[in-house]
């Protein structure tokens, strides 16, 4: 098996990635990973683990981070940041010197990542082609010149075959930091009415009742039809959280999101009186419909989020027939109220060298976000 290094999705063919994603996540699709590999701040590269008669049975997307731009949704992608910062602070923060370049592997946006295999090889062949990957990965960040690696946002089962691979079938790798990391709140869209109590069958109604009466109009459309009236409503909601973003910039981002992946988007709007007064950004990808984004004007009627976010989009999964809602990250008492489930996300890192013991010793313990969704 050899291992081949492009540059861009568009030197595969689409029927590849359509193979070698298939049941997997939007954010490990071909639309997704185009528009990843579109920042300034990240030097894309695929490695293609390739059989000796040049089909390709896997991927795995890397992402070159020297720092620089400080877009605030970087820092969801620095183990530092993630794993360290919280328990130690200014002691882990004399450590950010060394970790820099970071070559991450698998995802650099959606809190999902992963190596793609043929889903036909048989799993000790997958096994092989998961680990002469990572190795490949391992070559490349010492060829680039990379202080530290990771992997985050592997969903539990498969950080686990990650791990079993290298164990197996790339002993000369070092082994990895494995921490738990984060969570996805997802909901099963045939049985959640069967499964919510008839108390929180009552308060769903409730609020969807009060939505629908406070004068709005619910729309549904393209991101390309809306991401300038959305873009704004996007930022307000980043700064709300702490962010600097600003608009002009989170309608960039929305813009470059349309340019490539405009077919799979679902958006659904309010309007008041002609104005946009909430948004939520989906994608349509396989059995799922994964809800990406969501901004508010202070104006947006009552439970706008709950509406926007998580009634209409279960709607147009039941009415399509999807098995899953998958409502991302955060806000999980939420989301677990309304009928999701927790799907635990997995860290695998490589930390710098000359980390001190106690920054070694937080990157093996669960994340703020896992506890939040778990505690």
């Amino acid at each position: 098996m050899r291992v081949r290094h492009i540059r861009s999705v568009h030197e595969l063919q689409p029927a590849d990635w359509e193979r070698l994603s298939a049941g997997r996540t939007v954010y490990l699709g071909r639309p997704w990973l185009e528009w990843a590999e579109g920042s300034d701040d990240y030097e894309s590269r695929y490695l293609l683990a390739e059989e000796p008669d040049g089909s390709v049975v896997g991927a795995l997307p890397t992402y070159f981070w020297r720092g620089g731009s400080g877009v605030s949704m970087n820092q969801a992608y620095h183990p530092l940041d993630l794993l360290a910062v919280p328990r130690l602070g200014a002691e882990a923060e004399a450590d950010r010197h060394l970790w820099m370049p970071l070559l991450l592997l698998g995802s650099r946006a959606g809190y999902h990542g992963g190596v793609l295999v043929d889903p036909a090889l048989p799993a000790s062949r997958r096994a092989r082609v998961i680990a002469r990957l990572i190795q490949a990965a391992a070559e490349l960040a010492e060829t680039l010149g990379a202080a530290a690696t990771a992997l985050l946002y592997a969903p539990q089962d498969h950080a686990e075959e990650c791990l079993a691979a290298l164990a197996a079938h790339a002993p000369d790798v070092p082994a990895p930091s494995y921490a738990p990391l984060s969570a996805e709140a997802v909901v099963p869209v045939a049985t959640v009415d069967k499964e919510r109590s008839a108390r929180r069958r009552r308060e769903w109604q409730r609020e969807a009742r009060a939505f629908a009466d406070s004068g709005g109009s619910v729309h549904r459309v393209r991101l390309s039809e809306c991401y300038q009236e959305a873009g704004p409503l996007l930022g307000r909601l980043q700064r709300k959280y702490g962010a600097d973003d600003t608009d002009e910039s989170m309608t960039a981002y929305l813009r470059q999101q349309a340019a490539c992946l405009d077919p799979w988007s679902e958006v659904f709007l309010e309007r008041r009186d002609g104005r946009l007064t909430g948004f939520a950004l989906c994608y349509l990808w396989g059995d799922t419909l994964h809800v990406r984004a969501a901004g508010f004007a202070p104006d947006a009627g009552p439970y706008a989020y709950f509406n926007l976010a998580v009634y209409e989009p279960l709607a147009l999964a039941a009415s399509l027939g999807l098995a899953w809602l998958d409502l991302g990250t955060g806000a999980y008492r939420g989301k677990m109220l309304r009928g999701a489930r927790l799907r635990t996300t997995h860290a695998l890192v490589w930390p710098p060298r000359g980390s001190r013991e106690s920054v070694r010793s937080a990157l093996l313990l669960p994340g703020e976000d896992y506890l939040d969704a778990t505690g």
